[in-house]
């Protein structure tokens, strides 16, 4: 069966055709700071921030100025260790997000134990809740075994 494809002529060249132009002053809806907080919300709160912030306070006892130093000692690479506990709980998140997760294509087997059709799509959180446990565990026991 053959099919017909829809030709439009106004649109053989682009959408847009005169180029993308700055919108004057007079035609400007948004210009409060308050119009705008979805910017800024979106940036600043995703969940990966806020569950950081989060463990800062409560897991690493970590004030202002503890920060501070902290982003202080990230400039300064020689005063850091080399990481291998971050690495290896990103592996272990990944591993976990794999076997939580249900999309179209792939249905991991705890995801589908969950819910046993079509599998339930928990596999950030239990990403989120392994990579946090290992990374607790295993920062802890870097720090042990280096002198920084």
């Amino acid at each position: 069966m053959a099919s017909k494809a829809t030709i439009f002529p106004e649109l053989e060249q682009g959408i847009e055709t005169q180029g993308i132009e700055r919108v004057a002053p007079g035609n400007r809806g948004h210009i409060r700071i308050f119009d705008n907080h979805t910017m800024w919300l979106s940036s600043n709160l995703v969940i990966s921030s806020v569950a950081l912030g989060a463990l800062a306070k409560s897991v690493f006892a970590l004030g202002f100025w503890d920060s501070v130093i902290a982003i202080d000692d990230w400039n300064a690479p020689g005063k850091l260790p080399f990481g291998w506990a971050a690495i290896v709980s990103l592996l272990i998140g990944l591993g976990g997000a794999l076997l939580g997760a249900a999309q179209a294509d792939y249905i991991g087997p705890i995801a589908l134990w969950l819910s046993h059709p079509y599998g339930m799509d928990v596999g950030f959180e239990l990403g989120v809740i392994l990579a946090g446990v290992a990374y607790f565990f295993l920062r802890r026991f870097e720090l042990a075994l280096t002198s920084q």
